[in-house]
């Protein structure tokens, strides 16, 4: 992982607990269209902060769900 990756990794992690300013959406927006990982990258962290913001007893995972996380990690291993 190079910086900017590390960067645009950062900036998907803080996007997830405030609102980035203007220059910082910028910078990520333009990084994810030339790097396909770090696009991929935000969708995942997307989709684990949806799931993980989901009250377990009201909620569950369906199996789609379950697959498609599992997927996740054994592609990036």
């Amino acid at each position: 992982m190079n910086y900017f990756c590390r960067q645009a990794s950062q900036l998907a992690s803080d996007s997830l607990d405030r609102s980035l300013n203007w220059i910082e959406k910028i910078r990520l927006y333009a990084h994810q269209l030339m790097c396909r990982a770090c696009h991929q990258n935000t969708r995942d962290l997307q989709l684990m902060h949806r799931l993980l913001q989901t009250k377990p007893h009201k909620k569950k995972l369906t199996h789609e769900q379950r697959q498609k996380i599992l997927q996740s990690f054994k592609s990036k291993t």
